[in-house]
């Protein structure tokens, strides 16, 4: 099946809006109780609400799946073209993550792993740099080093690798007082702290980095982001790319989404709406009604509200948001990203990074081979920085194709991405935080409000923004209402 989402340029056919993904969901509806009360309704089919909804079914609470999208995963998810698995959001996992390791284990899908890294056997991993002071290429040893360098560098605030500033990477506030304190400076800020130890390479290698994980500039972002990630992945550079950019999935995340969703539906509790918009959340007389954009109601004891943190405030809720809540929702996450994909012709550039810093618009801040396609042509994934390629879709893909052409000298037999920042339902990629904000709005975002309770990866304590976050919040959600209807009869059917 197609999903009505994504964009596909290819050199035969041109471009086409849609892509093929098996997380399509037909039929649209399954309602076993339709017109009656559920026990909760779980609004989203991203990780996070797959995993609440099948939490709550598999326990034997009544539950209703409400989706936007005509497919199950969120921001995950995955298109397979001519045999091919490319990832359109989420992507990479590793055993370090805790709340994906147990996905992978339970559904006994650890042999999917593969390195997404991984060159060809017995051709030089190499690395090209596109900084402003030049253009050179180095092997893979010297570009680590320099990333270890810079990075150590960066994040090394206290003498201790900034383990007084987040001694607990999964308890972002165990140290409040200097998590605050780091927390209110920008990655720039924090940059220009220590630029004059680095040499011009490295200082463009942290600026490249900084930007890939962001898809923000600098000042834009909160030193404690990269800082996160870096606490998260042990304090180390090399781990700190394992973690985030090496692992992924044979069968791509929809293989694995799709197993938590045919999970809940083998539990006979479940039942799901696709393609289906909520626009209005209101709590009374014990009960949680949601109303959709085509008028349709359904009532249950308790939602779990999975709308990412851009999109909140496109949700009327009666009584309204907290103010914390609405204030955090305004401002967002800065992340507005471009994560494409490209196939090129040849194996040349499986074993090749290309890591730039530069301000102009358009220009890409990272590309790297994942992969080999059937017809023997490379993959290449690539980010840039937020607003890149966000004309109409000719010129966009116009534009990307120039910018991929200019990086990597190859010839384009395709390209694809979602627009994630221009999409009503995300507006945005993994979201990623501005100078104080986790300081001011993460433990109210996480806050229940009544019978609502809001679960999203883009407020996850450990890592947020990733899939590993989405299912830590699906978890803590399904259980907060599970004890709630246990606790209390009357809420239930």
């Amino acid at each position: 099946m197609d999903t009505k989402e994504g964009c596909h340029f290819d050199k035969e056919t041109g471009l086409t809006e849609g892509l093929p993904c098996e997380g399509v969901i037909v039929p649209p509806t399954l309602e076993s109780i339709s017109g009656q009360r559920y026990d909760a309704i779980v609004l989203g089919a991203g990780y996070a609400g797959l995993v609440a909804a099948r939490d709550l079914a598999t326990r034997g609470h009544k539950v209703l799946l409400l989706e936007a999208r005509d497919r199950i995963g969120g921001r995950t998810w995955t298109s397979v073209i001519e045999g091919y698995p490319y990832e359109m959001g989420g992507t990479w996992v590793h055993w370090g993550q805790p709340h994906i390791w147990t996905e992978l284990s339970k559904y006994d899908m650890v042999d999917q792993l593969e390195d997404s890294a991984k060159g060809l056997p017995g051709v030089q991993h190499s690395t090209s740099y596109y900084f402003e002071h030049g253009k050179r290429t180095v092997s893979l040893a010297e570009d680590a080093d320099n990333l270890k360098t810079a990075l150590t560098a960066f994040c090394d605030v206290d003498g201790e690798l900034g383990k007084t500033v987040l001694p607990i990477p999964h308890k972002p506030f165990a140290a409040a007082t200097e998590f605050t304190k780091w927390d209110q400076i920008s990655a720039a800020e924090r940059f220009d702290q220590i630029k004059d130890r680095l040499t011009p390479d490295q200082q463009g290698i942290l600026l490249s980095t900084i930007v890939t994980a962001s898809g923000a500039s600098a000042d834009q972002l909160a030193f404690t982001e990269i800082l996160r990630w870096w606490a998260l992945s042990g304090y180390d550079s090399e781990a700190y790319m394992a973690y985030v950019i090496k692992w992924k999935l044979k069968c791509g995340q929809t293989g694995l989404s799709l197993r938590i969703f045919r999970d809940a539906l083998a539990s006979g509790s479940l039942s799901y709406r696709f393609s289906t918009l909520a626009k209005r959340i209101d709590q009374s007389g014990g009960q949680v009604t949601v109303t959709t954009s085509n008028g349709s109601q359904h009532v249950a004891s308790y939602l779990v509200c999975t709308i990412p943190l851009n999109t909140l405030n496109d949700v009327v809720f009666n009584p309204p948001l907290s103010r914390n809540k609405v204030l955090a929702a305004a401002k967002g996450q800065v992340n507005l990203c471009v994560k494409a994909h490209a196939e090129v012709a040849g194996t040349d550039q499986r074993s090749w990074w290309g890591i730039a810093y530069n301000k102009r618009p358009g220009m890409m801040a990272g590309a790297f081979g994942d992969g080999l396609t059937p017809a023997g042509n490379t993959h290449l994934v690539s980010f840039s920085l937020n607003g890149a390629f966000q004309n109409t879709a000719d010129r966009g893909f116009a534009e990307m194709k120039t910018a991929y052409e200019e990086f990597t000298s190859a010839e384009i037999k395709r390209l694809l991405y979602h627009p994630w920042a221009q999409d009503p339902l995300s507006k945005g990629t993994w979201a990623m935080y501005g100078p104080g904000f986790a300081t001011r709005f993460k433990r109210d975002l996480q806050a229940s409000q009544g019978r609502v309770h809001f679960a999203s990866a883009d407020w996850a304590d450990g890592w947020h923004g990733f899939i590993d976050g989405a299912i830590e919040q699906g978890i803590r959600a399904a259980t907060k209402v599970s004890t709630e209807l246990q606790k209390v009869p009357s809420a239930r059917l």
